[in-house]
């Protein structure tokens, strides 16, 4: 008898002892998804910046129910499919056109990544208070495509973000630990960046001045000026219209004035030989766009053997950019 008290008693100071240990926390599960870094139709032929804006949304759940816990979540952006990096890059092709991710609308770090993969940049930082076991973080992702680009060709530019540099890791109750130091296996999240470049042309035009003229014995010639920006790599073709009269020939255009009417002719020749119409063919300009300003001259002449009357004579010619 003795013996068996003494075997209830050490049975009775077990099961306290396991009753007594204290509950694991439960490990709460996070993923993240970030929407399109969409720029939509850009024109690189302005100059300037443009920027977008995105969300990085991470949802944890099954984490303790109790009061007081919190998620520490280390995220990173890596190159993507940047073949040199910093900057990143929207890619088409051979083609390039540099922009950069930040956290903050600053602009002055750029989101790199908390392994190294990213030069000297870092990721950020969210520590998720969770209520009931789980919550949810938002951070918006902001980029800029960089000004003074006017030689990226035209088209559709994107860069998938879809390498193992672009992921997050995560601890719960680690606000003492720096990214740089939290261990875990990285949650990898993907979205798309894109731009499109436009095809555009700018043109800069110039008044030809015939100047102050006698009697009309003998043809008087003057030149201006026609200033053209294209996108790089794009076809062009310049035409001059025929002016107020509709003129169907582009050697016997007409100004007109208090006396009636003058006839001169537009060149796209020095030699006054090659008239310079609004469409068919020969007598159009055509080249391609450097995304730098192009210079044409062009090349006027009013014919002789005119008899007008004193007065300001002028016309209006429409110049169209097909391309």
């Amino acid at each position: 008898m003795p013996v068996k008290g003494a075997w209830l008693a050490a049975l009775l100071l077990v099961l306290v002892s396991l009753g007594g240990a204290p509950a694991l926390a439960l490990a709460p599960v996070c993923s993240a998804s970030v929407g399109s870094l969409l720029f939509g139709t850009i024109d690189v032929l302005a100059g300037g910046r443009v920027d977008a804006v995105s969300t990085l949304t991470v949802t944890c759940s099954g984490g303790p129910a109790d009061a007081g816990h919190a998620v520490r979540i280390c995220a990173s952006m890596g190159a993507g499919q940047s073949a040199s990096f910093p900057p990143r890059k929207l890619v088409n092709g051979a083609s390039g056109l540099r922009f950069e991710i930040y956290p903050d609308l600053s602009g002055a770090t750029p989101w790199g990544s908390w392994n190294g993969s990213y030069g000297t940049s870092t990721g950020i930082t969210i520590d998720l208070p969770l209520v009931n076991g789980g919550g949810v973080a938002q951070r918006s992702v902001y980029g800029s495509i960089f000004p003074l680009q006017a030689g990226t060709p035209p088209g559709v530019y994107t860069n998938s973000f879809a390498d193992v540099a672009t992921s997050f890791v995560y601890a719960l109750d680690a606000a003492a630990t720096p990214c740089a130091l939290l261990g875990g296996v990285p949650v990898s999240y993907s979205f798309l960046a894109s731009a499109t470049v436009e095809a555009n042309c700018y043109i800069a035009t110039h008044d030809l001045s015939f100047g102050t003229i006698g009697a009309l014995v003998n043809a008087v010639d003057a030149q201006t000026m026609l200033v053209m920006t294209c996108s790089a790599g794009l076809p062009y073709t310049i035409g001059l219209g025929g002016g107020r009269s509709q003129a169907s020939d582009p050697a016997n255009r007409h100004m007109t004035g208090p006396g009636g009417t003058i006839s001169y002719g537009l060149y796209r020749d020095a030699g006054r030989m090659q008239a310079w119409g609004a469409s068919g063919i020969g007598n159009t300009l055509s080249g391609t766009g450097s995304a730098a300003a192009q210079s044409f001259p062009v090349y006027g002449r009013i014919h002789g053997a005119q008899m007008p009357a004193p007065g300001i004579y002028s016309d209006v010619i429409v110049v169209t950019v097909t391309y």
